[in-house]
């Protein structure tokens, strides 16, 4: 979701990202609130061969039709290797 033309982000930015290749989004949610609406989304994209995920989270504020305010969270971009860590290391609860 990184806007036409920009470059690359600094490490550690905080800015939204673009991955290097076309690639698809298998999961979102969009949920509306009283004051504007929250996106989230899952990305997969391929990259020297290997398969690399994020998951992002937008809220937007929503005044007199428009954004007025809009906060990004991003995991990060996870590499297989951190995928795999990830499954290997982590039992997340379900319901």
């Amino acid at each position: 979701m990184a806007a036409p033309g920009r470059g690359p982000r600094p490490t550690g930015s905080a800015a939204p990202h673009q991955p290097p290749h076309p690639g698809t989004v298998p999961r979102h949610r969009v949920d509306v609130t009283d004051s504007g609406l929250v996106i989230e989304f899952e990305e997969r994209w391929e990259d020297g061969g290997a398969s690399w995920y994020c998951r992002e989270k937008l809220r937007a504020e929503v005044r007199d039709g428009v954004m007025s305010e809009v906060s990004v969270y991003c995991t990060g971009d996870w590499s297989p290797a951190v995928q795999d860590a990830h499954t290997k290391g982590v039992t997340l609860p379900r319901p």
